[in-house]
């Protein structure tokens, strides 16, 4: 079955319905990536399991995403 977000837990990179490439087990998409990066000073990479979830910490902490 499918886990409990989108990806089921795996590590993928996928085509999303906006044919934009979303990356990692949180699926964040370059653009998305790249602002938050920009505002958050966190770098990495969305395809590393500890910078997603660094990076999707700080999102929901400062209102870019609902928890």
């Amino acid at each position: 079955g499918s886990g409990p977000c989108e990806s089921a837990g795996k590590d993928v990179n996928t085509i999303d319905s906006n044919a934009t490439t979303s990356y990692g087990i949180l699926r964040i998409q370059m653009a998305t990536w790249d602002g938050w990066s920009l505002a958050s000073g966190i770098t990495g990479s969305p395809d590393t399991n500890d910078d997603a979830i660094q990076m999707a910490e700080w999102a929901i902490m400062n209102g870019r995403i609902a928890a």
